[in-house]
């Protein structure tokens, strides 16, 4: 078929352009069209469009690229590696259903219960909350070393009604907590059931029992 400028299809006696080819060959569809199994790149039968009953499959060997907003009603699966300059997740979740989780863990993962709010939940129970300046952490917290430095107040221990406030533990003989200034250090803890005194890791000159008192 040999048209001079372009060509229409139509059906319905005319009254529905069902294809249409201008001059240059591009083709537009004026309804549904309906493909068999696939759609496929010119010359490139890995680069397609896989359709199988209630999916739709995209493959590029090379990659896929999504060039604008993408909007899914349904879950995403992806099999390979995702790389985005930015992800953005809806407000809200909560420590059952976070916003970000592992498919098959689904309430382990990062939910915003507020604005300017970000949390953690672990087994359906909230770990880890950060907002503004402050993090709150929900239950025990275990880590090798921990370094803070600011300006003012460093931390703040709060428990209640509880009367141990914090607890630190060593596993050799004397435990003790080191006060550093510009000039020097003293360290103060226990050992055994004493208190003790000790300026720069010396000899204790202070020891308090249960009983009595000890100057060094």
């Amino acid at each position: 078929i040999v048209a001079a400028v372009g060509m229409t299809l139509q059906v319905d006696a005319g009254s529905v352009n069902a294809i249409t080819i201008d001059n240059v060959g591009t083709v537009t569809f004026g309804y549904y069209t309906y493909f068999p199994n696939y759609l496929f790149h010119e010359g490139d039968t890995d680069t397609r469009i896989q359709f199988t009953t209630g999916t739709i499959t995209l493959r590029g060997d090379s990659g896929i690229t999504l060039d604008g907003p993408v909007t899914a009603n349904e879950t995403i699966s992806i099999t390979g590696n995702l790389t985005a300059s930015r992800l953005f997740s809806g407000d809200g979740g909560n420590k059952t259903n976070p916003m970000i989780a592992n498919g098959s863990d689904q309430d382990t993962g990062i939910f915003f219960p507020a604005a300017n709010t970000m949390a953690f939940t672990a087994g359906d129970t909230e770990a880890l909350r950060f907002a503004g300046a402050n993090s709150t952490f929900a239950g025990d917290v275990t880590m090798a070393k921990l370094t803070a430095t600011k300006s003012g107040t460093v931390a703040v221990f709060n428990s209640g009604t509880t009367n141990v406030v914090a607890s630190f533990t060593s596993t050799d003989g004397t435990g003790v907590i080191q006060l550093v200034d510009s000039g020097g250090n003293v360290e103060i803890g226990a050992s055994g059931n004493n208190f003790v005194v000790s300026p720069a890791g010396g000899v204790a000159q202070l020891t308090v029992g249960s009983s009595s008192s000890t100057f060094a």
